[in-house]
């Protein structure tokens, strides 16, 4: 599976099922102080039914951290009022467009919130997406190849990107008329982004620090083929 049939705006809308994403930028974000967490925060939209039991443990407990972070985001006030505003020009998209726009404002306070530099932040979350593919479910792993490939976490951080990203979004909606005019989204409503992402995103990170008891060697079996006891609690090298 190449970049032209799994690009970010597509797989956002593979991985949909109603309810708000915050999407990879944040999810990534969220979860890098641990290995394990980041990239099962990564797959926390991809796996399906039976293939979470089958992953190692530490990434089944990184996917319950990304749905859990999807649960707050839901039902987060400051989230409803931003996508009942959305949705008045969006219709149905307002809960997509919003987890574009949130990676897209997140991106552009990184140095409030941002664990690393974002160059160093996103070559080690890529490194550990690629070294992480043995452990997927065949149908998954070429997602993580293509994410790496593509530099998907760039795309958020301009605005050509979030503009190829809209673009993309607009050829594969089966209402594309409810789209017009997206381009000019994030600017038309930039202060209900800021308002809202600034209202949400410190309560997910006191969300995600409920997770940072756990090291990257989760409590597992010794046969886990992911537990490495000796790395780093962050994770940076």
């Amino acid at each position: 599976m190449g970049n032209s049939q799994c690009n970010p705006a597509k797989c956002l809308l593979y991985i949909k099922t109603g309810s708000t994403s915050i999407n990879y930028l944040a999810h990534l974000s969220l979860s890098a102080f641990n290995a394990d967490l980041q990239v099962g925060n990564y797959l926390g939209d991809l796996i399906k039914g039976k293939e979470f039991a089958a992953l190692p443990l530490g990434l089944q407990e990184g996917v319950t951290m990304h749905r859990g972070i999807d649960r707050l985001t839901d039902t987060h006030p400051a989230v409803r009022e931003l996508n009942a505003l959305i949705a008045k020009r969006h219709g149905r998209y307002a809960t997509v467009l919003s987890d574009i726009g949130f990676d897209h404002c997140l991106y552009t306070s990184w140095t409030t919130f941002g664990p690393a530099p974002f160059r160093e932040f996103s070559r080690v979350a890529y490194e550990r997406i690629l070294e992480s593919r043995k452990y997927l479910p065949a149908r998954v792993a070429p997602y993580a190849t293509d994410m790496v490939a593509g530099r998907w976490l760039d795309v958020y951080t301009t605005p050509a990107g979030m503009n190829d990203v809209f673009h993309r979004l607009r050829r594969r909606v089966s209402k594309p008329e409810l789209l017009d005019g997206v381009e000019h989204l994030l600017e038309d409503y930039a202060d209900p982004f800021n308002h809202a992402f600034a209202a949400l995103f410190p309560d997910l990170q006191d969300y995600a620090d409920g997770f940072r008891h756990q090291r990257t060697d989760l409590p597992r079996p010794e046969t886990d083929p992911l537990r490495q006891p000796d790395e780093h609690p962050s994770g940076w090298e």
